[in-house]
């Protein structure tokens, strides 16, 4: 017997190691926790924590400025206008951008992010790694048909590679250093972790219409 399968309306997680971005870092901490020490927090999937309004284009400075570039040529690599004739190339992004510095305990409910077609997150700095084993701390990417798979019988899976978390969630570790991107529409949040007082992990979200 022969037997393939194919992947059918994916829904693509990518994960980007950039070094050019890697050595923003320093530049990135310090204009995100001088931004957070004299503004309050908005309030809006965050639980706990600081974020940022959407306008780290206006205060990012030219480090901020250069991650925005390079996401959103990123984003180009990785989209296109389709039509009968073919695809041609999709350049011209609009951006809103936000930073987020998180201590422990602090997380982010289920959301997505409409009047996008992209998101990314861009990790910058933590003081404790994401765990080795468990999902503490990680990014949760939320099967967008909702709990539909399991509905028939919770424990019923496709034994296919790829299928075992229909219904369900799939999580991903980052790293600082890291930038992954993701539809919009993706329902997502992110775990809490444990760690010493006074910690924090920063990262800058951005959407990309």
């Amino acid at each position: 017997m022969t037997l393939s399968t194919k992947n059918l309306f994916a829904s693509p997680l990518v994960v980007a190691e950039l070094p050019e971005l890697q050595a923003l870092t320093g530049d990135l901490l310090v204009t995100i926790r001088t931004h957070a020490a004299t503004r309050t927090s908005v309030a809006k999937s965050n639980r706990g924590g600081w974020q940022s309004a959407d306008d780290f284009l206006v205060w990012g400075g030219a480090a901020g400025k250069a991650l925005v570039d390079r996401t959103k040529a990123l984003a180009t690599e990785i989209s296109c206008y389709f039509d009968t004739n073919g695809s041609t190339p999709k350049a011209d992004w609009r951006v809103n951008a936000w930073a987020n510095i998180s201590a422990p305990g602090d997380a982010n409910a289920v959301h997505t992010h409409p009047g996008a077609f992209w998101s990314a997150v861009y990790y910058v700095h933590f003081d404790v790694p994401v765990a080795e084993g468990g999902n503490e701390g990680a990014l949760e990417l939320l099967d967008p048909r909702g709990a539909l798979p399991m509905m028939f019988e919770p424990r019923l899976r496709m034994r296919l590679k790829g299928y075992m978390s229909a219904g369900g969630s799939e999580f991903h570790h980052p790293v600082p250093g890291q930038l992954v991107m993701f539809p919009s529409w993706l329902p997502h949040a992110v775990v809490p972790y444990s760690g010493p007082e006074g910690s924090q992990r920063i990262s800058i979200a951005m959407n990309l219409a």
